[in-house]
């Protein structure tokens, strides 16, 4: 029915030509939809510990390489691993800590890192690498922070008890 009336609309034309012109306006359509596809950006998702990215640095990061990032946040290991483990997220980068990092490992819950889209591996200092022992060759894993909490007192203004009850003294 279409055909017929597209047909008699445009005098002189043919059934057979009417669909290579229609093959054409379709080849069109699919070549420009896949350029136009192609200004779209990116989106890179990313699942990090909260407060450890300022907004300012995902945006300047956003504009310098022309990406979409999709930034969520979690504010202990157990919440992350819970939902990498139950399937949700998708995400290109994961933040764990050392010690998820094994476990995630151990379960082949990471991909492989393909080391020569990231030539900057080699500034990564070895002593840091030493610590590294759930991945000292970065096949899943780059560290990232590097660090240790502690708790420091000056017993010159606390001396005497704490309110855990345990005595402060002096090293």
């Amino acid at each position: 029915m279409i055909e017929t009336l597209v047909n008699h609309a445009v005098p002189g034309r043919t059934q057979k030509g009417l669909r290579s012109g229609m093959a054409v306006m379709c080849l069109l359509s699919l070549v420009m939809s896949i350029f136009t596809g192609c200004e779209k950006k990116q989106q890179l998702y990313i699942y990090n510990w909260t407060y450890y990215t300022p907004e300012s640095v995902i945006e300047k990061f956003e504009k310098e390489f022309n990406v979409r990032v999709i930034y969520d946040e979690f504010a202990s290991n157990e919440d992350m691993y819970a939902k990498i483990k139950s399937g949700g997220g998708g995400y290109d980068i994961v933040f764990p800590s050392a010690d998820y990092v094994s476990i995630m490992i151990n379960q082949n819950m990471l991909e492989r890192i393909d080391k020569s889209k990231i030539p900057n591996l080699t500034n990564i200092s070895p002593a840091v690498l030493k610590y590294a022992e759930y991945d000292p060759n970065m096949n899943y894993s780059v560290p990232y922070y590097f660090g240790a909490a502690g708790v420091v007192v000056n017993i010159m203004k606390e001396a005497g008890q704490s309110s855990a009850g345990m005595t402060l003294t002096a090293v």
